[in-house]
């Protein structure tokens, strides 16, 4: 996914796409509201043990996009 794909994005589906990405490396979130919607899936498995700066760290080390999704969120 590139900046480009998320220009037109509204700010609830760029949330949805963040904790989507924290959800798919297996993020446990504290609120119930993310966690319900993720729990739905299969391939959600919540590790307790990982933490936010641990997902963000592994997003930087795979190509970019979790920064772009972040531009994005800040001026919405």
């Amino acid at each position: 996914m590139r900046a480009e794909d998320i220009e037109s994005w509204g700010f609830e589906q760029l949330r949805y796409a963040i904790n989507e990405m924290y959800a798919r490396k297996g993020f446990a979130f504290g609120g119930k509201e993310f966690f319900e919607i993720f729990s739905k899936f299969d391939w959600y498995e919540p590790d307790p043990r990982l933490t936010t700066s641990g997902v963000e760290a592994r997003f930087r080390k795979s190509n970019g996009t979790f920064e772009a999704v972040g531009r994005k969120t800040e001026s919405a």
